[in-house]
């Protein structure tokens, strides 16, 4: 495996490979053989966040889901992407597999929100193309990478800026603003209401 393959997949992934003296030889590209042991926080703590939050609101403003329900959700996405970060090797989508359960919850979404023909389920589509197609260009970013040095890495980041642009203008579209949702109280309603009409004579 050329030096700045192995480079770029210890930065991504924080995989440890194999030593082969025929390595070089044979010009095959080994495969990382341990769990990814430091993973980038920085990188991965951010999405999170956001994926936590957003799942949040779609359950909310979506589904209209109890409070109770909502925090199940978000414990069952959460702790589905630490099992898939912690205990599936380095080796299963170039270290990609903890972002499997967010594909599945957002095709999910998508399909449900497309079935039940809600306002704003082709944003939820559109976004999980995105996505899709961001996660393919990091899958392929190893093994296009002796044939395209640059690789496809930089395409991740690019698709994923729009993927949270998509989503953030679907939460801004499909809000109701605040004055509708929030029901009046009857002093309010007083104060702003006309009073009785003076007897015409």
């Amino acid at each position: 495996m050329a030096p700045h393959v192995k480079k770029r997949l210890r930065a991504h992934n924080g995989a440890n490979f194999s030593s082969d003296p025929d390595d070089g030889a044979r010009g095959s590209r080994k495969l990382p053989v341990s769990h990814r042991s430091n993973p980038e926080w920085g990188d991965v703590l951010p999405i999170m966040l956001f994926m936590l939050l957003f799942l949040w609101f779609t359950l909310t403003n979506f589904f209209a889901w109890p409070l109770w329900l909502k925090t199940l959700g978000l414990a069952a996405y959460f702790g589905a992407t630490l099992y898939a970060e912690g205990e599936v090797p380095a080796s299963v989508l170039w270290g990609g597999a903890m972002y499997v359960p967010t594909v599945v919850v957002m095709l999910t979404i998508a399909t449900v929100l497309r079935w039940r023909r809600i306002e704003g389920a082709g944003a939820f589509l559109f976004a999980t193309a995105v996505f899709l197609l961001s996660f393919t260009a990091r899958t392929l970013d190893h093994p296009l990478c002796a044939a395209f040095p640059i690789g496809t890495h930089f395409l991740w980041h690019l698709l994923n800026a729009t993927l949270l642009y998509i989503l953030v203008r679907t939460a801004i579209l499909h809000t109701a603003p605040m004055a509708e949702t929030v029901p009046r109280s009857p002093t309010s309603e007083a104060a702003v209401s006309p009073g009785p009409r003076p007897p015409t004579r």
